[in-house]
């Protein structure tokens, strides 16, 4: 599990609240760091944020520090739109690197899970259980309608890294995806539990 030291800060609690670190921006559960060698761009970079208060409601957040960019989404499409925006703005200046899941540790370590929505022809219904099943998901509802099916899931974003991708070439884009935060769960030797 890649825990995210960026994605975590201690707050001081108040009275009678649970000691800990909290996540924060935990609306955001994913994150990638960008950072250049080139003094002009790593500046560059950290002016983003201010490009970025122009767009109210977007899906990602811009957290500029000291060694670079921290982008965090909302989900992995979200992130990669992003980033692929800085990286043609940029160009070969810019060092990308992988993505990470943003757990929240404290007491316990909690996991973002995501709420799963596929739809697409019945005869990918299995192949979608399936795929689903692989990632740690579970379905939580099917409907089916003239020929037609919804799949509703929930699963573990580190679970989901590359899945639309992969959901893309086996049914060569006729599955639509969509994927959002639903809640954070706790990691136990058994499985999560609500946390």
């Amino acid at each position: 599990m890649n825990l995210t030291r960026s994605g975590l800060q201690s707050l001081q609690p108040r009275e009678g609240a649970v000691r800990g670190p909290t996540l924060m921006h935990p609306e955001f559960p994913i994150e990638q760091m960008l950072r250049s060698r080139d003094e002009t761009v790593q500046s560059q970079l950290s002016q983003e944020i201010w490009r970025q208060r122009l767009v109210r409601g977007g899906d990602t957040l811009y957290v500029p520090v000291s060694y670079g960019l921290r982008v965090l989404a909302r989900n992995e499409d979200a992130l990669q739109s992003a980033v692929a925006a800085l990286c043609v703005r940029f160009g070969a200046a810019l060092i990308v690197e992988l993505p990470s899941v943003r757990y929240a540790c404290g007491a316990q370590v909690l996991e973002p899970y995501m709420e799963v929505q596929l739809s697409g022809p019945d005869s990918h219904l299995a192949l979608v259980r399936n795929g689903v099943g692989r990632r740690r998901g579970r379905t939580t509802a099917v409907y089916r309608h003239n020929g037609h099916f919804v799949l509703s899931a929930e699963a573990p974003m580190a679970s989901l890294l590359g899945y639309a991708d992969e959901l893309d070439e086996l049914t060569m884009g006729s599955v639509a995806l969509r994927m959002e935060l639903k809640r954070y769960v706790r990691i136990d030797d058994d499985g999560p539990e609500a946390a």
